[in-house]
């Protein structure tokens, strides 16, 4: 066995990037607070942008952790002419690969490559006193919860599900073990397993489960098959386990958690040449989950594992961990309904990477495609900065109909189709962790105590409702003009939806003459 130096610090688990804070509720980020030496300047335009825009291109310096320059961008321009601009957000200076930027460097691919998919090993973990017998469980249908086709779950497997929503660019490559791994103690050890983490004693019983069962594998097959990317890191590692649900044990819910189990020295263990960096873990009753608990031993609901592994890629929870508001309603795969992904989740997975942004003088009628279909999505924006690409502050367009993902009873948000406008604040912050060492980040979250502990109070996203206090614009139904961003600048354009087809919605933008 060798040993891979360990990239994780207490700081690590904390100031991440955006992909590397998809913690599920039962991540235990608040042991972890204070952290942050400091939080040099909100990025919006940066440094360096040559914008005329952007403070001398200086940004925010003043160590405030709220946007108080917004949008720091040349806005729209001389692109008014036109009346709608494109913008390919791959061209983001400061946002170009923020999944792989700093700490998330070893996290999952998000999207295959030619030469490779990306690999998940899926093990299922049996203990000594609560066995897959006893509990009638079976690694057929875990299988079929991965890599089922259709038919076999009672929604999409998550392997369908990702090929699905990804528009074909993410083909995972699922390999669930065929038998179960059985740790060697029972399950309260594991559940009582502590180590010291700075002075602090974390939980980690679920990591050593883990080490012991990559140990157990390294003779049995090459683990380094689950490195796509090849840079020393399984791409993603997931145990089923036969516990019982228990929603005030985390050790018994389901969330995907850093790898911090190392040796004295601080070094990751390695087989066969990679580590583990990050894992999922889930009890498999999640699969037998109803409107009733947990005990429909006919179900094959596979919504945590699908909501679960949008963490692994990269996502938030867009539920307000500390269910003081609600941000999007429920309304969204990484909240608590099954559906298809939002667009602002793909642009950040990579899965889109362009829109158009509304330039008009006066006024733009735009036509707007079914989401299912391409990803057609439509921009509204104070003072657009390229140099951040999706990672600032906009209003986001799409058209949402009962289709692909959403199709199906008891899948999708609505009843009703028609236009949905999310509020997307994903603004970059610079952080120097200690000196010398300086990255950029996104801080808003949908939870108010998350963003507290930095100092903010926006939600990451969240939707724009109706006049009616609904969610879905249908046809004749109107933006308000009313609407304030983050830094209290009114929308910039109002919209009508003139008219709504099976395929296309066509929509009339207009200059806001409030602001």
């Amino acid at each position: 066995m060798k040993q891979l130096k360990k990239f994780l610090t207490a700081a690590l688990c904390f100031t991440m990037s955006l992909s590397a804070l998809c913690m599920s509720a039962c991540g235990d980020l608040e042991a972890m607070s204070g952290i942050l030496d400091d939080i040099k300047e909100i990025v919006q335009g940066g440094q360096d942008s040559g914008s005329s825009d952007t403070n001398n291109g200086g940004g925010n310096t003043n160590g405030d952790s709220t946007n108080n320059g917004g949008n720091q961008g040349d806005g729209i321009g001389d692109t008014q002419n036109s009346g709608v601009r494109n913008v390919d957000f791959t061209k983001g200076i400061y946002a170009k690969n923020v999944t792989e930027l700093y700490s998330y460097v070893d996290g999952c691919p998000t999207i295959s490559t030619a030469t490779a998919n990306p690999a998940v090993l899926v093990i299922p973990v049996e203990f000594s006193d609560v066995t897959a017998a006893s509990k009638g469980y079976s690694i057929d249908k875990i299988k079929k919860a991965f890599n089922g086709k259709d038919g076999d779950t009672d929604y999409y497997s998550v392997h369908d599900y990702y090929y699905q929503s990804s528009y074909g660019k993410l083909d995972l490559d699922i390999t669930v073990l065929d038998s179960w791994f059985k740790p060697k103690h029972n399950s309260s050890y594991y559940k009582n397993y502590t180590m010291d983490y700075d002075g602090e004693a974390i939980a980690i019983g679920d990591q050593l489960i883990m080490d012991e069962a990559l140990a157990e594998l390294e003779g049995k097959m090459d683990l380094s098959k689950f490195d796509s990317d090849g840079n020393y890191i399984i791409d993603a590692v997931v145990l089923i386990n036969t516990l019982k649900i228990d929603e005030d044990s985390d050790f018994n819910w389901a969330y995907r958690y850093w790898n911090i189990y190392t040796d004295e020295e601080d070094y990751y263990y390695e087989y066969d040449g990679v580590s583990a960096n990050d894992y999922l873990w889930a009890p498999y009753a999640f699969l037998y989950e109803d409107e009733y608990g947990f005990d429909n031993k006919n179900g094959m609901n596979t919504y945590t594992f699908i909501h679960e592994f949008g963490h692994v890629l990269g996502a938030e929870d867009y539920y307000d961990t500390a269910y003081v508001g609600e941000p999007l309603g429920g309304y969204d795969i990484m909240d608590a309904m099954t559906g298809d992904h939002n667009a602002f989740t793909k642009f950040h997975y990579g899965w889109l990477t362009s829109s158009r942004l509304v330039a008009a003088e006066e006024s733009i009628t735009l036509t707007l495609e079914d989401f299912s279909k391409n990803g057609d999505t439509i921009l509204i924006a104070n003072n657009w900065d390229d140099d951040c690409g999706v990672y600032q502050e906009y209003y986001l367009l799409m058209y949402y109909t009962n289709n692909g993902l959403n199709a199906g009873v008891g899948n999708g948000y609505f009843d009703d189709e028609g236009i949905l406008v999310y509020h997307v604040n994903a603004a970059l912050y610079e952080v120097e962790e200690y000196e010398g060492v300086r990255y950029y980040d996104v801080y808003n979250t949908n939870t108010d105590e998350s963003d507290a502990d930095y100092g903010t109070e926006d939600n990451l996203i969240e939707f724009v409702k109706t006049s009616k206090g609904g969610f879905v614009y249908g046809e004749g139904e109107r933006l308000s003009s009313n609407i304030k961003d983050d830094e209290g600048a009114k929308i910039p354009y109002t919209f009508t939806v003139d008219k709504l087809t099976k395929d296309v919605a066509t929509i009339t933008f207009t200059k806001n003459k409030g602001i």
